[in-house]
């Protein structure tokens, strides 16, 4: 539900070729909202990958602004409003997208509320500002957003929409498109966005895993994001030199300790989260550098083969 005027608001769904009877039930409710007076289309995407489902949505609607959210989301009431007034204003004709700022929950107690503290939590997840907030109350430019509000016109030509190829790390590849042609982003702090992580550690560990694999498999990330696999490097490495170097080797390892200790206490809302936030630091950094690992030959190989035909068309 959201404040923005109902009759300039079109709802868009893309079902991906769903087999549990998703697709009749959005039938059905979308049917229902039309006699509320709300504007919905259901589609069907053959193509089954989200990001194709997204690019579907955003060529199938002549609105000026569009916005994606996930499953795993619930925007505030005035969200969209906020979104539109930020992007409308006078100087910000070169924004393409303005987001907000998540609010990593829980779905229960315990574990659930731990992982969400560390996916909100700046030595967790990094400096993304849509992770760990904006200082102040005005919009700040900032290099990513989340679940934004875009133009749609440059978004919809043949050569930007959201990359089908990638499983993962889809809006990140666009946005430094987007950056390259000399578009801006900004994180507007009142706009606020629920997120409700995973709530138990196989599955959360398994994000971890394929975020890290993505993200270095799309070739493109910032500079927070291979943190993890220098963590995962610097283990190894430490593993192999252990008996040569001796105790020294696992200094690192110790500060980093110590910093996943202080930002638990600091964190943790609850004496469990307290004493678990340090090992889900751990276990997330280790599950998504390992993924990160995994893409890096691959992620080479792909630097390496353009760098040839650079080359070539040099020479040529």
């Amino acid at each position: 539900m959201q404040d923005y005027p109902k009759h300039l608001t079109e709802l868009v769904v893309v079902d991906n070729r769903s087999v549990d009877g998703t697709l009749h039930v959005l039938q059905e409710v979308a049917e229902r909202m039309r006699k509320q007076g709300d504007r919905i289309t259901v589609l069907e995407n053959d193509k089954t990958s989200l990001a194709s489902g997204w690019n579907l949505a955003i060529r199938n609607t002549n609105a000026d602004f569009v916005c994606r959210i996930d499953a795993h989301a619930e925007l505030a009431i005035n969200y969209l409003r906020l979104g539109i007034e930020t992007i409308s204003c006078e100087g910000m004709q070169h924004c393409v997208c303005v987001g907000g700022v998540l609010e990593s929950r829980g779905r229960g107690v315990g574990l659930s509320d731990a992982i969400a503290a560390a996916m909100s939590c700046p030595f967790g997840v990094g400096n993304s500002a849509f992770r760990v907030g904006v200082r102040g109350s005005h919009p700040i430019e900032t290099d990513t957003a989340v679940y934004g509000v875009y133009r749609r016109a440059p978004i919809a030509t043949d050569d930007m929409p959201f990359d089908e190829s990638l499983d993962r790390n889809q809006d990140i590849a666009l946005h430094h498109l987007l950056r390259r042609r000399g578009w801006t982003f900004f994180t507007n702090p009142q706009m606020r966005a629920a997120y409700y992580v995973r709530d138990a550690l196989k599955p959360f560990l398994r994000k971890g895993f394929v975020d890290g694999y993505w993200v270095i498999r799309s070739g493109r990330f910032y500079a927070r994001h291979i943190v993890p696999l220098m963590f995962v490097i610097y283990l190894g490495i430490a593993i192999a030199l252990a008996t040569t170097l001796g105790l020294c080797v696992w200094v690192p390892l110790f500060v980093y300790a110590l910093f996943a200790v202080a930002y638990s206490m600091l964190y943790g809302k609850s004496i469990p989260a307290k004493l678990v936030l340090p090992l889900l630091f751990y276990s997330l950094h280790v599950s998504y550098g390992t993924g990160s690992l995994v893409a890096l030959p691959r992620y080479a190989s792909n630097v390496l083969l353009r760098l040839c035909r650079m080359v070539f068309f040099w020479k040529n």
